[in-house]
């Protein structure tokens, strides 16, 4: 199953301890992917421009479901190691300016669903 899902530089990229990048492979592999989609706005990354989201999608916006459709579609568009059939992606707003993210995925060929949690900033 860890050649299917992979080995990459991890996101956010950060130091191995001995001079070099934290390489992540397996679920680590298709977790980091899954934030730094969600983390990213689209054409930031130079070698993958597609990957990342639309800059409103980072502005405060009334319409949680748009967002979690957009978000959900970036997933299916960036990432064909998650089922798309399984995918399911919830969006909310907390008073601290906060958007909680909450993506609920399976790995093709897995019946094991698996929940990413992720919040960050609103841009104002």
């Amino acid at each position: 199953m860890i050649d299917f899902l992979g080995t990459a530089a991890s996101f956010p990229l950060r130091p191995d301890g001995r001079g070099g990048i934290a390489i992540v492979s397996g679920v680590a592999a298709v977790e980091d992917s899954l934030r730094a989609i969600i983390e990213s706005l689209r054409g930031s990354h130079l070698m993958e421009p597609w990957l990342g989201l639309p800059a409103f999608v980072f502005q405060p916006i009334e319409d949680l479901g748009a967002i979690a459709e957009v978000i959900k579609d970036a997933i299916i568009d960036g990432d064909d190691r998650v089922e798309p059939r399984s995918l399911r992606v919830e969006v909310g707003i907390n008073d601290s300016g906060v958007m909680p993210v909450t993506v609920t995925y399976s790995i093709r060929g897995e019946a094991l669903e698996r929940t990413l949690e992720h919040g960050y900033r609103l841009l104002n």
